[in-house]
């Protein structure tokens, strides 16, 4: 504690061979004092008693309190000396008078022959209680000068006092309760002993930390023991305490060394995504030397895991295995039979896909042994979906009159040539879930020059179902104007109409049969390890929409569809204006435009062609994007 100008008095007087003496600070403040009591061991570093202006005159403050200090003089004739105390400023000199010193002699010891506590012996009188019974004995006894010849002491017992949380040793007339406060009534010189029988329940975890049992004292109704005006004071008695420990089988120094050991053996050597399965791993925990102690192994759950069951293998099944998540770090925690005999081992059937895994105990394995007390379990994960991806467009055919369009000046859509609709649908047939695929459309905006446009976007891309289309820059750049809403929404409403819903059938029933020579079915397996290789065979995608993009007669089109699980589809509709005047310049006439007139594999990535114009009409579907779920 620091102080303002303090200062160290004289002796004001002595109980043992080290004496008394006071510390003041006149300028701290108004002033205080600090006693600080000597003793056999030397001066006490902390004051027993702290005295302020304040505490001695209330309401009238005395600056400089603790300039001068007179002491070691009995002025009360109560064989203790006094105190004067000055402050100059105040011109006051304060009196005070010691106080008796009440000094308490006592022990705290478990009953000889418990040092040990064996949990499998009943030796409580009741022997239908599940437990272990030790005896606590408190023995105490004072002395002290101008004290009277009894007193009553208030005991404060605690029991598994350095366990705040989860004690295991309780009083055995109160098996509810680890501490209580009783009085206990003494003559002065005269030994008394009470026994306490505790209780230590069979039942517990912490077999490790020693069992300790502590006890206070006050005295009990302090101005019961005043004599002419002065109540006596509790020497510093300090706090009592003593400990047994639990029996353990390992040797005569009670200190066991264990030596775990964890592997596993999965079930399913790979998962594949969406097939409904779960993955079971045995886990085996070995304990090659002596008893280890709250031995605990720990499962590092990935995202977006969950702790399903429990089961413990027909060869421990004496074994008891409790686990329990937890779902704020994702580690399960699982608590095996504690302890974990020497030589045992105990197994667990656990649904998982990969885990970091580790086991411990509270006692300390040797030093070098910790290397086979952790694994790591890789499970490859398989991906497998089956993905159709089908297109249409309206009309199938396109046949026109050159007279009912102009050839330029045009101011309404209608004026530029016959509306074409393309539709394109990728559809999920599972078992995996694709949580991201990106269809990249090459569009044939132009034939030659921007002079001579050739399918004219009219509006951005429509779609429906789990994804987005990025916004496409050049759509009616000679800000056409449209037709009404209505109209717009009814040629998208057409005969291959959006579904309604992500799990209705994109494609309707009437035109499966028309839809298969245009679309193809493509099986899809892959390793999550194969995202490298696949990456490679994007090269030649990226490169032809890299080129689409510098030319000005080509407009990329970029979607991403996803997460579409099994079952689920995404559609996409671009609605455009076939420009009669270029068309009449190629000298076309009759022209059909198939929709997706080819399709192919291609390393595992799809390549759709879909209109033989002059730049191709292509839908890409990006694999990179493919990730696992669950």
């Amino acid at each position: 504690m620091k102080v303002k100008e303090g200062r160290i008095n004289p002796p004001i007087g002595s109980t043992s061979s080290v004496p008394d003496f006071a510390v003041s600070a006149p300028y701290d403040g108004n002033g205080v004092v600090f006693i600080h009591h000597g003793s056999a061991l030397g001066v006490q570093k902390r004051p027993s008693q702290v005295i302020r202006d304040s505490d001695v005159s209330p309401g009238r403050p005395l600056p400089t309190f603790g300039f001068s200090i007179s002491g070691g003089q009995d002025l009360d004739f109560n064989q203790y000396p006094d105190l004067l105390i000055g402050a100059y400023k105040a011109s006051t000199a304060v009196y005070i008078r010691a106080r008796p010193v009440v000094h308490v002699k006592a022990y705290l010891k478990f009953a000889p022959g418990t040092e040990y506590v064996d949990l499998d012996a009943k030796t409580c009188e009741d022997k239908s209680v599940e437990g272990t019974c030790v005896t606590l004995q408190l023995c105490v006894e004072y002395e002290g000068v101008g004290v009277a010849n009894s007193i009553v002491l208030q005991t404060e017992y605690e029991l598994d006092a350095r366990k705040q949380k989860n004690p295991r040793l309780f009083f055995y007339d109160r098996q509810d309760l680890r501490s209580r406060s009783e009085p206990m009534a003494l003559r002065r010189k005269e030994e008394q002993c009470r026994n306490i029988t505790t209780y230590l329940k069979s039942s517990l975890r912490d077999k490790l930390t020693p069992i300790a049992a502590t006890v206070n004292f006050q005295l009990f109704e302090k101005g019961r023991h005043c004599i002419d005006g002065l109540c006596p004071v509790l020497g510093p008695a300090g706090q009592l305490e003593d400990a047994i420990v639990i029996k353990k089988n390992c040797g005569p120094d009670n200190t066991c060394v264990p030596d775990l050991r964890v592997s596993h053996v999965l079930k399913e050597q790979t998962f594949l995504l969406g097939s409904g399965k779960n993955i079971e791993i045995d886990v085996t925990v070995a304990n090659m030397g002596e008893d280890a102690y709250e031995a605990v192994a720990y499962l590092t759950l990935p995202p977006g895991v969950s702790f399903i069951k429990v089961e413990r293998a027909s060869d421990s099944a004496d074994l008891p295995i409790s686990c329990t998540p937890d779902r704020r770090t994702n580690i399960l925690n699982c608590e095996i039979a504690n302890p974990l005999p020497e030589y045992k081992q105990a197994e667990r059937l656990q649904k998982q896909i990969e885990f970091e895994l580790s086991v411990n105990s509270t006692n300390t394995e040797l030093a070098g042994r910790e290397d086979d007390n952790y694994g790591t379990i890789v499970i490859p994960i398989r991906v497998k979906t089956e993905l159709l991806l089908s297109g249409t467009m309206e009309p199938e055919t396109v046949t026109y009159n050159r007279s009912n369009f102009l050839t330029e000046g045009h101011e309404h859509e209608t004026q530029i040539g016959p509306q074409i609709i393309h539709r394109y649908f990728i559809e999920n047939k599972g078992p995996s879930t694709i949580t991201e695929a990106e269809a990249i459309i090459l569009w044939p905006s132009y034939a030659f020059s921007e002079d001579e446009p050739l399918l004219y976007l009219m509006e951005q891309p429509h779609t429906e179902g789990e994804g987005a289309c990025q916004r496409v820059p050049n759509v009616n750049p000679m800000k056409i104007r449209l037709t009404t809403p209505t109209e717009r929404r009814r040629a998208l409403e057409g005969k291959n109409s959006f579904m309604t819903s992500p799990h209705q059938n994109l494609i309707p029933e009437e035109d499966e049969e028309d839809q298969k020579d245009t679309g193809r079915r493509l099986t899809r397996s892959a390793d999550a390890q194969d995202t490298e290789q696949r990456n490679m065979n994007l090269e030649d995608y990226e490169r032809e929409a890299s080129d689409c993009g510098k030319s000005k007669n080509c407009t990329v089109i970029r979607c991403t569809a996803g997460p579409l699980r099994a079952g689920d589809r995404f559609a996409i509709a671009l609605r455009s204006r076939l420009w009669i005047n270029t068309l009449s310049q190629l000298s076309y006439g009759r022209m059909p435009l198939p929709s997706i007139p080819s399709a192919k594999e291609l390393e595992k990535s799809l390549l759709l062609y879909l209109s033989e114009l002059v730049s191709s009409l292509l839908l890409y579907l990006n694999w990179s994007h493919l990730c696992c779920s669950t």
